[in-house]
């Protein structure tokens, strides 16, 4: 049983550090325990240590419980487990017993779903959402989302487009840059009868988690994936879907523009489509917005703030970002503000109203 299962009290009493402090400092721990170890676990604790002696302690832990020394087979000491050694130091440093409790189960978390490519994602995904069940696969993405930073969509951008979705209610749709399917769910759940939305996806190990979690979520009859750069794949795209009534830009930030405008020239973005842009403003998209906003491509256009799904500032260094390694949010990590870009095509006699109208 877990340390940490039972009560806190239990977790942080004198016998619990009796054993901790025994196994970390077999040699000088036997005139320590008997005159400290019950007042270091008290309410007081925190008050015991100076803040320089805290200081050092609240940046070692995951070194002091991965490092500590195990009792030899011959020790009259019971083993401890890593999660035990951190519980001590986060104690020690003054923590709280809810804090350790929290950070005990980020490290659980950790240990039990290890993320180092896109496919590690699955795994969570079917052990905690049903299949044909898109909400749940949703909030288990929003939940691995919470621990690993990845490129989806997210909770607050995602009600915002649903609702959007609502009102625009199309029936032929277009997503560039899909992920892993999130964006690509939240739009097939919305399509009417006979709905159907196209997909472009670049990266491989993405587009194979894509294809997975929009079956599993059951629209492989409204969704069709296809795997390819942009800007290839759209002539091929337009031949077979027209015009769209709507589309969404989630991929390479400075491809928007030339994206945009491709599309507009195959007849894939006409009078009365919508295009919805992510990230318009972090990482930013700004030549795409200059286009969009002044007229010079005849849209008119609004923009909804929202935070960004990811940090590029706060992740955590022992990994990086694209899935190729761990990583992890930085502690304190706090999401910047960022927005989507909501774009209706004018015809071209209501552009130049617009044009006229903004001079």
């Amino acid at each position: 049983m877990s340390p940490l299962s039972s009560s806190a009290p239990r977790l942080l009493g004198p016998s619990a550090l009796a054993l901790l402090v025994a196994a970390l400092c077999p040699q000088e721990s036997a005139g320590y325990l008997s005159s400290s170890a019950p007042q270091l676990f008290s309410s007081s604790a925190p008050q015991m240590l100076s803040s320089a002696a805290r200081q050092p302690l609240r940046s070692s832990v995951l070194t002091l419980s991965s490092a500590a020394p195990q009792p030899s087979s011959s020790s009259a000491h019971q083993p401890f487990s890593r999660r035990t050694a951190l519980a001590f130091t986060l104690v020690t440093a003054g923590f709280g017993a809810k804090e350790v409790l929290a950070e005990e189960a980020k490290e659980d978390f950790y240990t039990k779903w290890p993320f180092e490519k896109p496919s590690d994602v699955l795994p969570f995904v079917f052990a905690n959402a049903r299949k044909g069940h898109p909400e749940e696969i949703l909030s288990a993405l929003d939940e691995f989302g919470k621990y690993y930073p990845n490129y989806r969509l997210g909770s607050e951008k995602g009600d915002i487009l649903e609702s959007k979705l609502k009102e625009i209610n199309p029936k032929n749709c277009l997503e560039i840059g899909t992920f892993w399917g999130y964006s690509a769910i939240r739009t097939a759940r919305n399509l009417p009868e006979g709905g159907k939305l196209t997909c472009i996806e670049y990266n491989g190990n993405h587009a194979n988690v894509a294809r997975q979690l929009i079956s599993y979520a059951g629209f492989s009859d409204k969704v069709e994936l296809v795997l390819g750069k942009s800007s290839y794949m759209l002539p091929k795209v337009a031949k077979k879907i027209g015009q769209a009534d709507y589309v969404l830009m989630d991929h390479i930030k400075p491809l928007y523009l030339p994206d945009l405008q491709l599309m507009e020239k195959l007849g894939v973005v006409g009078e009365g489509t919508v295009v919805i842009a992510d990230n318009v403003v972090y990482p930013g998209a700004p030549d795409f917005l200059d286009y969009v906003e002044t007229g010079k491509g005849s849209y008119q256009t609004e923009l909804i703030e929202a935070d960004f799904e990811y940090n590029l500032d706060s992740v955590d260094p022992r990994g990086s970002f694209r899935g190729e390694k761990n990583h992890r949010w930085a502690k304190g990590a706090i999401p910047k503000r960022d927005a989507l870009s909501l774009s209706y095509r004018l015809s071209p006699r209501n552009s130049q109203i617009l044009t006229a109208t903004a001079k």
